[in-house]
């Protein structure tokens, strides 16, 4: 009995070395790094270094389709492109990004990319009603022949970054383009305000959220027919997307009240500074002060959902802005640099650049992990070529400090 006594002691004794060793293990997990930068100038050049020296040309040639120039959904650690399904979001994404490089700039043939990405989409994706269908396959053939409200926004943002790119010898005209579409969306238009959604939850903040962001950069390119749906989008943020001391909700019932059960009672960081940054950019045009004001309040509340010990924004929280999910994918983290960026808040921006940098693969340049663990741990999925919109978002913000 005694043997048995001893044994069972030396048992649990190891078995409690063992816990300690693990919960050591996972403390030392969730702690950050060293941060990257001490400064948000010195942030904006390595930012602005890997953006056009490694991130362009990466998804600017194994990132493209070389068969029809269309873009990859995603890319594997040494430029592999997985045969999946491509997305209309995905599509406009990068033919907005390439676009929006060759206008500011930076060197490569980043506008003719653009250009036969947009290519590529326009004869794919375009319906017959002048709306884009949300999927086809890697030869463009037809897979799912929806029209969402979200993929139509960004195809009205890829054409603003592609008329600021047009050659006046050019066929294409990018303005007709968007006029054209903006009128087609009519027929999606609420009685109650906003537009209805494809989908089994049709009333969404979050395609609004989009489609005002297209129309305020056609509003910076002089063209007045978006104002006002931006009015539109930002009265019903205002009266009903936002509710007050709790945040911006993501789903609704046809009166746009926020919904209940499982759709209901959570609330993205990530969507509260991304709506932040948006109604700076609306107040800047417009000159509407309860728009700014508002960006505060959720630019506050979505620094509920940050989670300073591993300097990120995490995922969701709940109503009283309990964490509801730890994990935190790579896009809220530019989204919260990008609000820190627009409301002066600079202790804040520098948080978020070292955050965002976590998640840019050293092994693998030009790519980057899409989500982190509540323990710290990245994943090792494919990088989504739709990061790249919000990446290079946020390191256009960051270009003030260079």
């Amino acid at each position: 009995m005694r043997s048995s006594s001893r044994s069972d002691g030396v048992l649990v004794a190891r078995l409690d070395a063992a816990q300690q060793v693990k919960t050591a293990a996972e403390r030392i997990l969730a702690e950050p790094p060293p941060p990257a930068f001490r400064s948000l100038e010195a942030a904006a050049a390595e930012y602005g270094d890997w953006m056009s020296g490694v991130a362009l040309p990466v998804w600017g040639g194994a990132g493209v389709e070389a068969g029809h120039g269309g873009f990859q959904e995603s890319l594997e650690r040494g430029g592999v492109a997985p045969r999946v399904p491509r997305r209309a979001r995905v599509q406009c994404r990068q033919a907005f990004v390439f676009a929006r490089a060759a206008a500011s700039g930076r060197p490569g043939p980043w506008a003719a990319t653009a250009a036969q990405g947009w290519a590529f989409f326009n004869t794919a994706y375009r319906r017959a009603d002048g709306l884009y269908r949300t999927r086809v396959d890697s030869a463009g053939a037809p897979l799912d022949d929806e029209a969402w409200i979200y993929d139509q926004a960004f195809a009205l943002l890829a054409l603003s970054a592609l008329d600021a790119v047009a050659s006046g010898e050019a066929t294409f005209d990018p303005r007709s383009a968007a006029l054209n579409l903006l009128r087609t969306l009519d027929a999606r238009r609420l009685p109650q305000g906003g537009y209805l959604e494809a989908g089994p939850q049709p009333y969404q903040s979050n395609p609004h959220m989009h489609l005002l962001e297209a129309c305020i950069a056609w509003l910076d390119r002089g063209e007045t027919a978006f104002r006002p749906v931006a009015e539109a989008i930002v009265a019903l943020a205002q009266s009903r997307f936002v509710e007050p001391g709790v945040g911006l909700r993501e789903y609704f019932d046809a009166d746009w009240r926020p919904a209940a059960g499982a759709a209901g009672p959570w609330l993205e960081p990530g969507h509260q500074f991304e709506w932040a940054w948006l109604l700076v950019q609306w107040s800047r045009i417009s000159g509407d002060r309860g728009a700014a004001d508002l960006a505060r309040e959720l630019f506050d509340i979505g620094l509920k959902g940050v989670d300073t010990q591993r300097g990120v924004a995490i995922n969701a929280v709940s109503p009283d802005h309990a964490p509801r999910d730890e994990a935190a994918r790579l896009w809220p983290q530019t989204e919260y640099l990008k609000a820190a960026v627009a409301l002066q808040e600079p202790e804040h921006a520098l948080r978020a650049a070292n955050g965002l940098w976590r998640y840019l693969r050293q092994d693998a340049p030009g790519l980057w992990r899409d989500r982190l663990d509540s323990l710290g741990r990245l994943d090792r999925a494919a990088a989504p070529a739709s990061s790249l919109y919000h990446i290079y978002m946020a390191v256009e913000a960051l270009g003030q400090f260079s």
